[in-house]
């Protein structure tokens, strides 16, 4: 019996120390162990025609790994290769260049910019020797040494108008904040959002949370919205789609950055992407990126899915 108690308060320590060893690496983990452990995921995202694609996937994803493009959406690792090697085949020089890294606790955020030249038809448009430059942004949750889940969001909207009009875009030690300051500076931008505010209430709301040099896009470049344009737009859109929701599902932070995932939903009354109104509704996911400077939003990088929102209102 003393034998037997002695290997069960082994074991017993060797467990605890085992998950002690997790949740501290989880919760000290630095951008530069971030890197190297989503190394093996974007390595396979860079020309995968001319990688082994599966044994990288074996070493950075677990068996029973997910792959979500929506709330319920997802891809498992082997359906994810399978992909991926199709990609390969469509684009030879496919790149995923990491732009960003912030960590929070056992989550790796990246944002990244995502090029390429199909050589055969892609979303429907015949190859022309056009190419496309768009961000993405993913969050990695690692479980034991390896990813066990990723929500990403690529701009694959902008690619399609790209490839169609040859325009591609490019993309180019700060204090921690709480998880609650962080909600509460970026709250009054999701009720806007959402159509909680109208008219000058919701510019006052703006004027209240972002800064006056503020910009909202999806590129690094002058194209991207600012204030008070992004306000006026967004009270526009709100006669198109009267019910639009935007719902924050997930709120990360990474020094003076704070990662907001959310669920972009709506039934349009109006056209929308060229589609007349049938009753349908849309709900995509959306990936922001918000950096905090004084206690307001200074800049949002984001990207959302809407070919997929497309994709829902046209389905037959």
């Amino acid at each position: 019996m003393a034998q037997f108690i002695s290997r069960l308060t082994t074991t017993a320590a060797l467990a605890l120390a085992a998950v002690t060893a997790t949740s501290v690496w989880a919760q000290s983990m630095t951008v530069e162990q971030a890197r190297k452990q989503v190394a093996p995921f974007y390595e396979m995202l860079n020309q995968p025609a001319t990688k082994d694609i599966k044994a990288l996937s074996e070493q950075a994803l677990s068996p029973d790994w997910k792959s979500y493009s929506s709330e319920t959406d997802f891809k498992g690792r082997d359906g994810f290769v399978a992909q991926v090697g199709g990609f390969g085949k469509l684009i030879p020089d496919l790149k995923w260049d990491i732009k960003d890294v912030m960590v929070d606790g056992n989550r790796i955020i990246v944002r990244s910019e995502a090029s390429g030249t199909p050589v055969a038809p892609f979303f429907g448009v015949p190859p022309s020797g056009k190419s496309f430059k768009i961000m993405t942004i993913d969050i990695h949750t690692i479980k034991d040494g390896k990813a066990i889940t990723a929500h990403h969001v690529e701009d694959w909207a902008s690619a399609l108008g790209q490839l169609k009009s040859g325009a591609a875009t490019s993309s180019s030690a700060a204090a921690t904040l709480s998880a609650d300051q962080a909600k509460q500076i970026v709250t009054p931008l999701y009720e806007v959002l959402s159509l909680q505010h109208k008219g000058d209430d919701a510019l006052k709301v703006m004027e209240k949370t972002v800064q006056a040099e503020w910009s909202f896009g999806s590129t690094d470049d002058s194209d991207r919205k600012r204030r008070d344009q992004f306000t006026k737009e967004t009270l526009y859109f709100a006669g198109v789609v009267p019910n639009l929701r935007s719902e924050v599902k997930d709120v990360l932070v990474s020094g003076d950055k704070v990662i907001v995932r959310r669920t972009i939903s709506g039934t349009p009354t109006k056209p929308l992407f060229g589609i007349e109104p049938s009753g349908k509704s849309f709900a995509v996911m959306a990936i922001d990126i918000h950096t905090i400077k004084d206690g307001k939003i200074a800049r949002t990088d984001y990207v959302g899915n809407w070919a997929a929102a497309a994709g829902q209102l046209s389905a037959k």
